[in-house]
């Protein structure tokens, strides 16, 4: 381990948390694209270069567990990313016999390259893994709704009973906050794909040659480029707070959701019971047979915590002081924990919308005993009426539609007519 490296794992015996292994990859990639642009230039040695790039691909060929000690230094570090820079740079000098600063560093600064390796991190597995996986969640709650179109359920709000509603208008109500999820998410990709490379220590690209990072982010993908201004990106970082808004609005839609699914499950004999969950794992050590919602669970859980990693950005952004943001590490770890904790959950929830099954039964006994179905009635014999009616049926724990005919002129033919779930239902 070399001496600032050493130093730096020294130093900060904080909390055991290293930097994301995301962003230390990514930064190794910038390492790499940059070599490249700065040999294409004549302003590093075309030897030096073909080394550094080899031991960046050689770093980047390695797995996850050989990998991750060479990077050990604690995510509660100098604010800049510095320490981690710095080891990215000893740890590629090492394998290439040149020099971390002159040669690895050339053209650079931890200011410029550590917060673009965040942007980097967090758009390849946005793009890769959290997408993908939404997009997956989508069409599943899509599908659901069109299966489950024609089944009328009971619709509740304050959690009280309310008028009815098919399941195909209750999950496409998902399917819609989903969608808006999504677009919200590819919408932050367009700021994050704009890196403030280039920028070096204050964002004037001192000692960088001016062509560099156009060069350096061809190298990367197409798809980044260097940002108009960096000094921009390096005072200030609402591109991750912007991106950690778009993650927190996927999470508050899938604890929405999660949260339903707990209340449909419920029972099954002395709650909602409107659906049944997939049976994963037994649910109490102690009483047998219980089945529990473990992963609307999961989803809830999930939500606390990309809500406490958005605190942690948001807390980063607000005090970002002249020319640099100095709580990049902790942020770009919060940052890359949401995508990748989301990422997973969209994929386990999809299991659950896939997997759960309708309790017809228990659906048409409560759509049955409903007295909020009055409301069909409203407009032929009035709001008070209907009143009057509802709590006469549940104080005598009668049939509303007997307590109806009971009360008013109307025929039963013409109360099963007006009472219709179904037609209530707009079916």
């Amino acid at each position: 381990m070399s001496n600032h490296t050493t130093l730096a794992a020294e130093l900060f015996p904080i909390s055991g948390e290293p930097v994301h292994l995301e962003i230390i990859k990514a930064l190794i990639g910038i390492k790499k694209a940059e070599a490249i642009a700065n040999s294409e230039l004549n302003v590093l040695d075309k030897n030096k270069s073909e080394k550094i790039v080899s031991a960046c691909d050689e770093l980047l060929n390695l797995d996850d567990k050989t990998l991750r000690p060479l990077f050990p230094i604690d995510v509660f570090q100098t604010g800049s990313g510095t320490n981690s820079n710095m080891n990215v740079n000893e740890v590629i000098a090492e394998r290439s016999d040149t020099h971390p600063n002159n040669d690895v560093n050339y053209g650079q600064s931890s200011n410029d390259t550590f917060p673009s390796s965040i942007q980097v991190a967090a758009s390849n597995n946005i793009i890769s893994s959290l997408i993908p996986n939404l997009k997956d969640l989508i069409i599943s709650v899509d599908k659901k709704s069109e299966d489950l179109n024609d089944v009328v359920k009971t619709g509740r709000t304050h959690s009280m009973d309310a008028m009815p509603i098919t399941f195909g208008t209750e999950l496409e109500a998902w399917v819609v906050a989903l969608d808006e999820s999504l677009e919200s998410i590819e919408q932050s990709l367009i700021s994050l794909k704009k890196l403030p490379l280039g920028g070096t220590a204050v964002g004037t690209g001192i000692n960088a040659h001016p062509k560099a990072s156009q060069i350096a982010c061809k190298n990367l993908t197409e798809d980044f480029t260097p940002h108009a201004s960096p000094a921009s990106r390096m005072g200030s970082q609402h591109t991750l707070l912007n991106a950690s808004n778009a993650l927190t609005i996927l999470a508050t839609t899938i604890n929405k959701i999660a949260s339903d699914l707990i209340l449909m499950n419920s029972g099954p004999l002395c709650g909602f019971g409107d659906i049944k969950l997939p049976s994963h794992i037994d649910g109490s050590s102690i009483m047998p047979g219980k089945v529990n919602p473990v992963i609307p669970e999961s989803c809830t859980q999930v939500y606390a915590r990309v809500m406490g990693n958005h605190a942690s950005i948001q807390c980063g952004t607000s005090n970002s002081r002249l020319q640099l943001n100095v709580y990049l590490p902790v942020m770009g770890n919060a940052l890359l924990n949401s995508i990748l904790i989301l990422s997973n959950t969209a994929k386990n929830l999809t299991r659950d919308i896939n997997g759960f099954e309708v309790n017809t039964e228990k659906i048409e006994e409560n759509l049955s005993r409903n007295p909020i179905l009055v409301t069909g009635l409203n407009k032929i014999i009035g709001y008070d009426k209907g009143k009057e009616i509802v709590k006469k049926a549940l104080s005598e724990k009668r049939a509303l539609i007997e307590v109806a005919e009971e009360m008013t002129d109307l025929s039963r033919a013409e109360l099963e007519e007006a009472l219709d779930p179904k037609k209530l239902a707009n079916l």
